[in-house]
C-alpha cells in the first residue's frame, strides 16, 4: 500500500540538499514561530491530486497510482527585488529535475514528473515564490 509519510520524508530529504536553502523551514503541520523580519524562510506541504487503480499481469495484481504535488514556498523580505528568490527557486528546480527517483526511508519510490516555479507574490511584508514539484508513485494494493 502507498506510504504517504514515506513520500513526504523522501521529498524532504531531497529538499534539504538544496545548497542555498534558508535554515528556517516550516514543516507541514508543525508549529513555528513567526520568522524574524528580513530573514528568508521556506514552507513545505505534500498534496495529493489524483489516484487510480491499475490491473497488471493479466489481472493477477492490482496497483495504486498516486499523483500529487510537493509544494515548496520560498519567502523573502518584500521590497528588495526578486533576484535572491529567483536564484533559490532555480536551485530547487535543479534539485528536483524531471525523472528524479526519490526513495523514502521505508522504501516507497516516487518519481518527479516536473517542477514548476510560480509567479512571485508580494504581501504581508514578504515576497513569496511557490515551487510545485509534481510527482507520481505506484504501490501494490
Amino acid at each position: 500500500m502507498l506510504n504517504c509519510s514515506d513520500i513526504r520524508a523522501g521529498m524532504r530529504e531531497v529538499l534539504l540538499t538544496v545548497p542555498t536553502l534558508p535554515p528556517i523551514i516550516v514543516w507541514e503541520n508543525t508549529p513555528a514561530p513567526p520568522p524574524e523580519t528580513g530573514t528568508p524562510w521556506t514552507r513545505e506541504q505534500l498534496s495529493f491530486a489524483d489516484s487510480d487503480v491499475m490491473v497488471v499481469l493479466g489481472g493477477a495484481q492490482m496497483m495504486v497510482e498516486e499523483l500529487g504535488v510537493y509544494l515548496v514556498d520560498l519567502f523573502f523580505p518584500e521590497g528588495y527585488g526578486a533576484e535572491a528568490a529567483d536564484e533559490l527557486a532555480d536551485a530547487v528546480r535543479a534539485t528536483f529535475p524531471p525523472g528524479l527517483i526519490v526513495t523514502g526511508p521505508e522504501g516507497q519510490v516516487t518519481r518527479v514528473r516536473r517542477t514548476v516555479r510560480g509567479a512571485g507574490l508580494p504581501g504581508d511584508g514578504w515576497y513569496q515564490v511557490p515551487v510545485s514539484i509534481y510527482w507520481r508513485s505506484i504501490a501494490a494494493t
